[in-house]
């Protein structure tokens, strides 16, 4: 579907995983009104249309909005395991995380993204998908790393983990003052100057997971990076590019 950026490398039929489907949801797809844009849970589409798009978006995975497993991101750490039924939302409205995995057919893990990365993973053996929120705020405190760790105390071999590093803000533009400046430091890679205002500079957050990804042991033949750039290309939301009136992409994963 030319509405979704698919995790190339993730999706596709394996014989003990069986079907993983993972990618973002663009911001010209999956339209509810001619002229019309996608949208989540942000700006100012109404409920309605959020519903609207969620049925969209589930029904073209073969889904029910029942299996969406929705989380409340704080720009935290906070790991999440999710089974096939939603009880927990059910008793408690959406959990409050930034990561989440399952090791269940059926669920499609969310997370909302305009400029933050999302960083999908597949395992098998046992099979398992995850999917992490990385802005700047949770890549610096360790999400993609808590996510690993959890990961493979539910059985993943990091060996074996495939991982998509899907759209986020480009190096470019992501402009940073000292104060963010200052958790990136020890990354290389991480800082770049800024071309006008020595006082900042320009943040790769993609680089930051990558080497994340790899330290923790990720083999580095199965890391694929998506090229887009959310600031910059107007496919995508951007919370820096709207100035805070974005709408949302949902990043996703689901096995089966």
């Amino acid at each position: 579907m030319r509405d979704i950026e698919w995790a190339t490398g993730l999706d596709g039929t394996d014989t003990v995983l069986g079907t993983v489907r993972a990618g973002v949801l663009l911001r010209s797809g999956l339209r509810s009104h001619p002229g019309g844009e996608s949208f989540w849970p942000a700006g100012s589409h109404s409920p309605r249309e959020v519903a609207l798009t969620r049925r969209l978006f589930t029904h073209s995975l073969n889904r029910s909005v029942d299996d969406l497993r929705l989380i409340h991101q704080v720009h935290g750490t906070t790991v999440i395991r999710r089974a096939s039924r939603a009880t927990e939302e059910a008793v408690s409205g959406i959990p409050t995380a930034d990561a989440q995995f399952t090791a269940d057919a059926g669920p499609v893990l969310i997370v909302n993204v305009a400029d933050c990365c999302p960083v999908i993973l597949a395992s098998r053996d046992p099979a398992l998908v995850a999917i992490a929120h990385a802005g700047w705020r949770g890549a610096a405190h360790g999400v993609v790393e808590d996510l690993l760790l959890a990961s493979t105390k539910a059985g993943a071999s990091l060996a074996r983990v495939r991982c998509w590093v899907g759209p986020c803000a480009e190096a470019s533009r992501y402009e940073v003052g000292p104060e963010t400046a200052a958790h990136f430091h020890s990354w290389p890679g991480a800082l770049l100057p800024h071309p006008s205002q020595p006082e900042k500079r320009l943040l790769n957050v993609r680089a930051v997971v990558v080497d994340q990804l790899l330290r923790a042991g990720v083999t580095a033949e199965h890391v694929t990076v998506s090229r887009g750039g959310t600031i910059g290309d107007r496919r995508y939301h951007s919370h820096r590019r709207s100035r805070g009136s974005a709408g949302r992409m949902a990043a996703f994963v689901t096995i089966g």
